[in-house]
């Protein structure tokens, strides 16, 4: 795929990928069981921020209040949503590397063909040489004709053009 093609496929995914996000974020919200983990994992994810948040600041005693149910859910439904866009743009970024790599592995092995080939062609050339310099020393018999190993002439067919004949009375 050229590299335009792929943005623009990029951006046409990670466009879709929105509303897609918030269509999660809805679901999360309206089912019970669903619902509940999503409660449970925000009120975690609630006091280790705070907790982090406060270590950072040097206070040591913390009391921390719990989440309301429509803040905590609010909460996970946002790490949801934004999980999921990131998973989209990670495997974006992850398939375009592996594509470049993958080009980029062809490429070498085409030019350490082509190197193998010009290798091999050298070979043969001074091989061809060789054999040249041993044919040019080559003494003749009487009884072997020379004229094999020289260029024959080539003379061309006869035209197909019926020639005029002249007509004697």
């Amino acid at each position: 795929m050229s590299g335009l093609g792929f943005k623009v496929g990029a951006l046409l995914l990670r466009t879709i990928a929105k509303p897609i996000a918030n269509a999660i974020k809805r679901q999360a919200k309206e089912h019970e069981g669903v619902k509940k983990a999503c409660i449970s994992i925000a009120q975690t994810v609630h006091e280790t921020d705070i907790k982090l948040r406060m270590r950072l600041l040097g206070e040591t005693r913390i009391k921390i209040r719990p989440l309301n149910e429509k803040a905590a859910l609010d909460l996970m439904g946002n790490i949801i949503s934004e999980g999921f866009l990131f998973f989209v743009a990670g495997s974006l970024i992850v398939y375009e590397v592996k594509s470049r790599k993958l080009a980029s592995d062809q490429r070498s092995s085409i030019a350490e063909d082509i190197e193998s080939l010009r290798a091999e062609l050298n070979k043969i050339a001074s091989k061809m040489d060789v054999m040249d310099s041993k044919l040019t020393h080559v003494v003749y018999d009487d009884q072997i004709s020379p004229k094999l190993l020289k260029p024959h002439k080539i003379t061309p067919p006869p035209s197909p053009v019926p020639q005029e004949t002249s007509v004697v009375k």
